[in-house]
């Protein structure tokens, strides 16, 4: 969550079902990692703020046409998964900037924007493979940890698309999670075991799989340091 998002949104002259789309999009929004990017299911979308499936679509395509979000499709194993959608903060900051400058008002100067300082975005050099590191702050609700995953783009890689897809994935399940999962070990990090069930078994029963293990794990202050962990569970519902 980002209260530079959440200002920056409740700004926009949108209608109530486009404003609440948009708020719930920055409240997937996290400014340490470095970019406006989130992904969050239109399901959850539309679950989270009690608008329907076609209603959040509608809302969604109508952002991207008044130029406040833009949205890219992912595929895994051919098929199409959740958008990345970039929240147009910065575009939008320079231009209502520049109104302010050039249509300062009769009564009041105009006030200029604080400086983003180091908000600006470092974009680096193309190298062939790039590396990024994705993940969801939480610190504002119940004290959930950072969660971070590496997420790796080259050309014509699906091994590395399917990585992509599971990172994103966990990240996006890591509050239902809870504080059971240690995050920083080694057999959390290594995702490659949650790409092969998603590959099998397919989203829905990986993630209610996981969140299952999960919710057990923090009644029993159980601290889980690898996918391993969680194998049982996910072979009894593959079966």
């Amino acid at each position: 969550m980002s209260l530079r998002a959440y200002e920056w949104a409740w700004k926009q002259s949108v209608s109530p079902t486009k404003k609440l789309v948009l708020l719930e999009l920055c409240d997937h929004h996290n400014e340490e990692r470095g970019d406006n990017d989130v992904w969050p299911k239109q399901d959850t979308i539309a679950k989270r703020t009690g608008f329907t499936s076609r209603a959040v679509n509608s809302a969604l395509k109508a952002l991207e046409l008044e130029g406040l979000i833009e949205r890219r499709p992912r595929y895994l194993n051919g098929k199409r998964t959740s958008d990345v959608i970039t929240i147009l903060i910065d575009r939008n900051e320079v231009v209502s900037a520049a109104t302010q400058t050039s249509n300062p008002g009769p009564s009041s100067p105009a006030v200029p924007e604080e400086d983003s300082g180091s908000n600006q975005k470092e974009i680096p050099e193309a190298t062939g493979t790039t590396f990024t590191v994705i993940g969801k702050d939480q610190p504002a609700r119940l004290n959930q940890p950072v969660v971070f995953f590496p997420e790796y783009w080259e050309p014509h890689r699906p091994d590395l698309d399917a990585w992509n897809y599971a990172a994103r994935t966990i990240v996006e399940i890591s509050i239902q999670l809870g504080t059971a999962i240690d995050w920083d070990s080694p057999g959390i990090q290594n995702l490659w075991p949650v790409v092969e069930w998603l590959k099998r078994l397919g989203d829905q029963t990986v993630t209610s799989s996981l969140i299952k293990v999960g919710a057990r794990a923090v009644k029993s202050n159980t601290k889980i340091r690898s996918w391993k962990y969680f194998e049982a569970e996910i072979s009894k519902a593959g079966a």
